[in-house]
């Protein structure tokens, strides 16, 4: 077959056949270095969970205020050699 009866469709082998990609730009930045997060919103988040964490601690110490108390002012009474008793507890 000679160049004159190839056909017309054919397209010419590609510039950069066998070769690597061309590297990128300098400036041009890697996948890697593009995945940097933000810093917003990073003392919002901090308060948020310190608020949190108050509100579980307060509510614990309720509980434990209330499960307490009574052996608490017991003992404090019988060390004085008192006799402490109440009808209800309001805290």
């Amino acid at each position: 077959m000679s160049e004159s009866e190839k056909p017309a469709d054919a397209s010419p082998p590609p510039e950069n056949s066998g070769q690597s990609p061309p590297p990128p730009p300098a400036g041009a930045a890697t996948p890697a270095e593009k995945t940097v997060t933000p810093k917003r919103r990073r003392w919002r988040r901090r308060l948020a969970w310190a608020a949190a964490i108050l509100l579980v601690l307060a509510i614990i110490l309720r509980v434990a205020l209330v499960l307490l108390l009574p052996t608490v002012l017991a003992r404090v009474a019988r060390g004085l050699d008192l006799s402490c008793t109440y009808e209800r507890l309001e805290l």
